[in-house]
Formats: structure tokens, sequence, C-alpha cells
């Protein structure tokens, strides 16, 4: 019985981290945002406008050609937004999974301090939880012994 328990927890996650892989993969190739430019609204009324015009630009778009190219850029936002929703939800429901797992309280509080939303992001911060400067972290150790060794390459030894 707890078998299939495992499997299927094991299951849930790997679509999970296949979902947000995939999407995120998508991300990937987004150009960075300028500094200098007022951020654009995020799923704005004017899907993807840049591309639409920069096609328009480069391509010589007639009327027609426009407006379908303005309709398939719609429709793949839409379809992009309920991407988005349902891995949010799916996320939402792996954490909930794993903390329906946790026994004690006192492991449920931490787990929800790990997942607790985090600010925006600002470009300049580090992404991580650990407020502290790398040089101010505790050292990672292993059990191969490799986190102890020096960060610079070897010398030879001296003859």
């Amino acid at each position: 019985m707890k078998v299939w328990k495992v499997i299927l927890a094991a299951l849930v996650i790997f679509c999970a981290g296949a979902v947000t892989g995939a999407l995120l993969q998508g991300l990937k190739s987004l150009p960075p945002a300028s500094q200098g430019k007022p951020s654009q609204p995020s799923w704005g009324s004017r899907p993807r406008g840049d591309l639409a015009d920069r096609m328009q630009r480069e391509l010589d778009l007639t009327a027609p050609e426009r407006a379908k190219v303005e309709q398939i850029l719609r429709e793949s936002n839409d379809r992009s937004k309920q991407i988005w929703e349902s891995a949010r939800e799916e996320h939402r429901q792996l954490k909930a999974n794993l903390r329906d797992t946790l026994s004690s309280e006192e492991q449920k509080k931490k787990f929800d301090e790990m997942f607790k939303p985090r600010p925006p992001f600002k470009p300049g911060e580090s992404r991580s939880r650990d407020s502290r400067k790398p040089s101010e972290r505790p050292e990672r150790r292993s059990d191969s012994g490799l986190d102890s060794m020096p960060n610079h390459p070897p010398t030879a030894p001296a003859r």
C-alpha cells in the first residue's frame, strides 16, 4: 500500500519538474530587460506586440497578414496563460502534498518557512534566501571530503 504512494509522489514530482523545465526553457530565450526602459506589463493587452511590429517592419506585412499575425499571437498568449495557471496549480498541489507527509508541527513550520513567498527579484540582488555574503556562509561538508580542499589549483612540489 505504501509503495504505490511513493511511486505516485515520485511521478507527481517528476511531472511538476518537467512542466516547470519546459516553461522555463521558453523564458531562457527571452532577451534581458533593458534597465533604461520601463518594464512592459506581463500578459498585457497587446500580446507580443513587439514581434508583430518587427514582422510588420521587416516583412512589410499586408493588412490581412498583420491581422492574422496579431490573432495568432493573441491565441498563443491565451494558451500560455492557461499553461502558467496549470503549472501554478500543480506547484500549489505539490507543496500541499509534501506538507501533508510531514508528521510534526515543527516540521510543518520549517517547511512553511522554506517555501514562503519571496519578494520580487531586483536586478543586482542575490536570489539566495541566505542574505549573508558568500564569504560569511559556513562551509558545506560532504562525505567525499572534496569540500575541504582549497579553491585553487594544486602547485607543483618544490624540488
